[in-house]
């Protein structure tokens, strides 16, 4: 039996999903994409953010024993508003089942791909389509809802994300991929 854990309100505008690719930290999306938080918008806050996460994934994630054998991983915290504190929430796999929020994995590849080479662009452009704001500092890309009308509301599905997810990869790609193994072993 486990004990009760302390409940904490969390504000939603202080979520975020961490994105680690061939080890590498590579981006930082705001977890709620379907709200738009002004404060966000300020690059001085996004920059302490961004320091936050960094220093903690460098204290407590990467340094950690089994970081060495799990190289991809998604994780979700929580960044307290005034101390800046970062709280775990979740781990997820990276692709599959795993929303990739405000990027794409095709793009969250070749950011990694970029970062590996050490060719990220350090800009503050938006994203390819202008809903999102980016920011990339140390090659971290983050982004958020930059404006109220840029929100995406096609992330409201309505059905499970493994049945919308058709991207190389995805549960519908992996679980084809299995069908198939599994018809050639037969």
């Amino acid at each position: 039996v486990h004990p009760p854990r302390e409940w904490f309100d969390l504000n939603p505008s202080m979520e975020f999903r961490c994105f680690v690719r061939k080890g590498l930290f590579i981006a930082i999306s705001q977890r709620h994409v379907n709200d738009f938080f002004e404060f966000l918008v300020d690059e001085a806050v996004r920059e302490s953010i961004e320091f936050a996460l960094e220093t903690f994934w460098h204290a407590h994630i990467e340094s950690s024993d089994w970081h060495a054998e799990m190289q991809d991983y998604v994780f979700d915290v929580y960044v307290t508003p005034k101390t800046k504190k970062v709280k775990l929430v979740d781990f997820n796999v990276w692709g599959g089942t795993t929303l990739p929020l405000l990027f794409d994995w095709q793009e969250l590849e070749e950011l990694a791909t970029r970062i590996a080479a050490g060719v990220a662009d350090v800009d503050d452009d938006e994203g390819d389509d202008g809903d999102d704001c980016c920011c990339s500092i140390d090659g971290i890309e983050f982004r958020i809802v930059n404006q109220q009308e840029h929100i995406r509301p096609g992330l409201q599905l309505g059905v499970p994300f493994d049945l919308y997810d058709t991207t190389p990869g995805g549960a519908i790609a992996e679980f084809l991929q299995e069908q198939k193994r599994k018809q050639d072993q037969a």
